[in-house]
Parts: structure tokens; sequence; C-alpha cells
């Protein structure tokens, strides 16, 4: 830390006067004040010049200059909005690997390894850990998070191969977490307007002040001047007292997003907990068409199947809506309840295609364009308060499982919790505001359910065929 602080205050603009490094109590190193401060929100606190700030762009440029085959590769590799990442990843694994060539070395040396990411980071979580969040979401973000690693990690060897070591998971992971633990996305903010309109980077690596803890109250704010240095302010004229720990707004997240991400909760946060499951297995409802409603999912760009539960009613014009299920997850789940014996649906595929874009699916007569158009077809049909009715049967009975499971996992943990092992509080903290979510959605979806039973629609069908919901 000492040799951190030196190059910084070695380094032009660099003024570490009013600021300090210190260890804090829970949340490891923390930003605070060293001196009394002239707390107008117009006097600057701190300022890191743009030559020290790591982005995708000083990445590139630095490949560029020392190893152009590596730079070409990387400029090669087709991956949209992860291309940024992706090449800040393999910078700061260069960095790890060759430190002895790395310019910002001095910064690398002070963030976390892989050692201490073990003792709180999601991603580290070890049996014990994850045993209590069983049948959670964050359970299946982590395990999902873990499969994209190693995809990544697979697509890095084979187009970067001109990188001068191997690259494991665990050295990607670790680049990865660092990553999201401490990186600042520029374009997100308001002084962003000041960036000028040819800048290719919007995430940033930002030594010193990416030492700032986060607060729901927070007393700092940072801005990017002209030059694109990062200025840190006292925010709205707040008081800051000699010793003060100097805190930013990681932005409204949740629970489940800020243990994920930062290994920490907090007690009554005011954005709301948020439910996730896959709707991949709930398309195998109708074995016979789940395929090809796979491959028609993805033909009209559906890469996210994901079915998200609010904490707040989403409507009250569905069931599912007023149990928190956002609009867009009832739309796909009506689209997934579908059965070819049941229902009027065709699937159908092009003469010699082999590819999911000669895939068509026919609702009702008509040819089925994209989610919304299936979702006014879909509603519009006779049958529609017995699609209704599927609906709330099979995520009630994925509720079921989930709520059980953690429930379960949760009692375990309460009956030998570690007072003294603060992720495990944590994690209880997160898990039982789950549980809350998931036993309401349940009450309010098993009310829904006995009303739709009694729906005449409902009953003329059922008559028909008992077995057909």
């Amino acid at each position: 830390m000492l040799r951190f602080l030196d190059y910084l205050s070695n380094t032009e603009k660099v003024e570490l006067l009013k600021v300090a490094v210190k260890e804090t109590d829970t949340a490891g190193n923390g930003l605070f004040a060293s001196d009394e401060l002239d707390c107008h929100k117009g006097s600057s606190l701190l300022t890191i010049p743009s030559q020290l700030i790591i982005t995708a762009q000083t990445a590139r440029e630095f490949f560029k200059e020392k190893f152009p085959a590596i730079y070409q590769e990387l400029d090669e590799v087709s991956l949209g909005a992860v291309k940024e990442r992706f090449i800040l990843l393999a910078f700061l694994i260069y960095g790890h690997s060759n430190p002895s060539e790395f310019p910002y070395q001095a910064y690398l040396d002070v963030l976390p390894t892989a050692t201490d990411f073990e003792k709180w980071h999601a991603l580290y979580f070890d049996d014990e850990h994850l045993k209590i969040m069983d049948g959670s979401s964050l359970a299946a973000s982590i395990e999902a998070r873990h499969q994209v690693l190693k995809k990544e990690v697979h697509n890095f060897r084979h187009h970067v191969r001109s990188f001068p070591e191997d690259v494991s998971l665990e050295l990607w992971k670790w680049a990865d977490t660092i990553f999201w633990t401490r990186v600042i996305s520029i374009k997100s903010q308001h002084s962003a307007s000041k960036i000028p309109s040819d800048s290719q980077s919007d995430y940033a690596l930002v030594p010193m002040i990416d030492f700032a803890n986060h607060s729901l109250k927070p007393n700092v704010r940072w801005e990017i001047n002209e030059d694109g240095d990062f200025q840190l302010f006292p925010k709205d004229d707040i008081q800051i007292k000699a010793g003060d720990e100097l805190f930013l707004s990681y932005g409204d997240k949740s629970n489940q997003e800020l243990l994920f991400s930062h290994g920490f909760c907090i007690p009554d946060n005011p954005t709301s907990a948020k439910f996730t499951i896959s709707a991949a297995s709930l398309l195998s409802f109708d074995e016979d068409s789940y395929q090809a409603k796979f491959h028609w999912l993805r033909k009209i760009g559906y890469q996210n199947l994901a079915l998200t539960l609010e904490k707040e009613a989403q409507g009250m014009w569905h069931p599912l809506l007023k149990a928190g299920w956002t609009v867009e997850s009832v739309k796909l789940l009506h689209f997934a309840v579908l059965s070819l014996s049941e229902d009027d649906l065709i699937v159908t595929t092009e003469e010699d295609s082999v590819t999911e874009d000669g895939v068509n699916i026919v609702f009702d007569n008509v040819n089925l364009k994209d989610m919304d158009q299936s979702f006014e077809i879909i509603q519009q049909h006779k049958n529609y308060p017995v699609y209704q009715l599927r609906t709330v049967l099979i995520l009630s009975d994925a509720l079921e499982y989930h709520f059980n499971t953690l429930a379960m996992s949760l009692q375990e943990q309460d009956d030998s919790l570690d007072q003294n092992d603060q992720t495990k509080s944590y994690i209880s903290m997160y898990a039982t505001e789950e549980l809350e979510l998931l036993s309401k959605a349940l009450t309010i979806m098993d009310e829904e359910k006995a009303k739709l039973a009694e729906n005449e629609v409902v009953i003329t069908y059922l008559g028909q065929d008992e077995d057909a919901i």
C-alpha cells in the first residue's frame, strides 16, 4: 500500500493531503478523510489523472505497441457489448503474470487476490456457504456465472493464441471478479456528458477512488473533467469531518446484487428483492414442441429466458402480474405452455432448413412473428383462461420447490449460525428476504388459481378432457 501511495504521490495532479486509505471493520479497505475538509461541493478532494485510469482503450494501446499480434487477435474477436470487459480482463491477466512489464503494477499489487476473494465473494463460496442458499435464485446465478466464465476462457484461448501464457479458469475468474467489484461505468453517470463523443470506453478502473465503499447516504461523488481526469467532490455540501469514511453510491442495487458482486447486504435495503428462474425447463411443458419453441425464441432474438418476480404487483389484469411477475415473464410463459396436442398450435420447418431460422410456429391459424404478437393472439383465444391457469400452475409448482428448499436451508443455517461469520450473516439476510418474497407470491397465486378453476371456460375445457390442463 505504501508503494502504491508513493506511486500516486509522484504523479502530477495527485494530492493525497485530504484522503487516506484505512482498513474498516467489515468492508476491507475504505477511503477516509484525513483532515478537516472544505465541504463546498465544488471543492475537489482528490484528482486521479487520465493516465492512471485503466480502460479497454488503455489495454488496446498497450497491446498495439507491445504485442501487435495480441492486439490484432483481440480486435477480431466478435463479442458485441462484452468485448470491452473481455479486453480489460486480458490486460489484468497480463499484468498479473508479467508484473515487471506492466505499467500499472503498483495499482495491481493492492488489488484483492483470489485468496482474499475466498473470504467473501460469491463466486468463491465454499460448499458450506452455498448450502445456505440452496433453492435461491442467487445460487442459480452463481452456477450460471461459472458456466459463462468457462465458455469465455475457452473463447479466449481459441481466439487469442499469441497470449504469452496459458490462461486458466481461476485466473480468468479472478480478473472478472476484480472487474465487477471495482469498475466504474462512465456512461451511466450524468457527468459523462463531459466525455468526448469519440471516447471508446465506458468501463474504467480508477485507482484510489475505487477504495470508496457503498452507502445509501453517500457523502462524496465523482465527476470527469474535460481532460478525462476523475475528481472526487463532497456531495451536496455534506459536512465531512477529519477521519470520516468517504462513501460513494454503487447505485440502486438489491441485496442479491450486492451480495453477488460485492459480498455484503444492507439491512432494510430500499431496493426490493427479485427472484429469477429460467424458463428453459418450463418450455418442456409440452415435450412435442419443446425444441421448436426453443429454436423459434432464438430466431426472434430471445437470448435471455429468465422469468422475474418483483416484490410489488406489476398489474391487475393477469393473476401472475398480481403476484409480481413481470409482463415479459407472463408473455414468455404463455407461449411456453401452448401444447401441440391440445391447442391450435402447429410447428412447421422450411424445406431443406437445418437451422433455427427455418422454424415457424402457427397458433390459431396465425404465423407468429414476435412475442408481443404471440401474446396478443393468445389473449384473444377462446381458451385464454385455460392458458392463464396453466401459467399459474406451472409457476406455482416451481416456486413451491424453491420455497421449500430455501426454507429448509435457512432453518439449518439458523440452527448453526456462526455469529462471527459475517458472510453467513449476509447470506441469511438475503435468503430471508427472498423467502418472504416467494411466500407472498405463492399466497396470491393460490388465490388466483382457485378463481380460475371456477371460470366457465376452464370448467368446460376440463369437462372435455380432465388431463388437458
